[in-house]
C-alpha cells in the first residue's frame, strides 16, 4: 500500500492538498490492512521467545548458582571437620602426655 497522501497535506497548492475523505479513507485503509496485524502477531512471538530465553539464562545462573553454594559449604564442611580433627588430636595428645607423665 502506497500513502503518497500525507506528503501531499503539505503541498503549498491546497488545490493539490487530499480531502479529508482521501485522508480518512487512506488512513482506513491502513487500520484494515494486514501489515498491523503482522507486526503484532510478530511481537507477540519474540516476546514469547525472548520469554523464554530469560527463563532458560535464568535457570541455568540459579544451577551455577547452587552449585557455587554446595561448593561453598563443601569447603567450609572440610574446614570445619579438619579442625575438629585437629582439636580431637590435640585433646588425644594432651591425654596421652598426662599418661605418659
Amino acid at each position: 500500500m502506497e500513502c503518497h497522501c500525507f506528503p501531499a497535506c503539505w503541498s503549498p497548492d491546497p488545490r493539490e492538498r487530499p480531502t479529508f475523505a482521501e485522508i480518512i479513507a487512506v488512513l482506513e485503509d491502513i487500520r484494515d490492512s494486514s501489515f498491523i496485524g503482522t507486526q503484532q502477531d510478530e511481537f507477540v512471538t519474540l516476546r514469547n521467545d525472548w520469554k523464554e530465553e530469560i527463563e532458560e539464562m535464568f535457570n541455568e545462573l540459579k544451577e551455577k548458582e547452587q552449585v557455587r553454594e554446595k561448593q561453598k559449604n563443601l569447603e567450609i564442611a572440610g574446614e570445619f571437620s579438619g579442625s575438629s580433627v585437629v582439636v580431637r588430636c590435640m585433646g588425644e595428645l594432651s591425654d596421652s602426655s598426662v599418661v605418659a607423665q
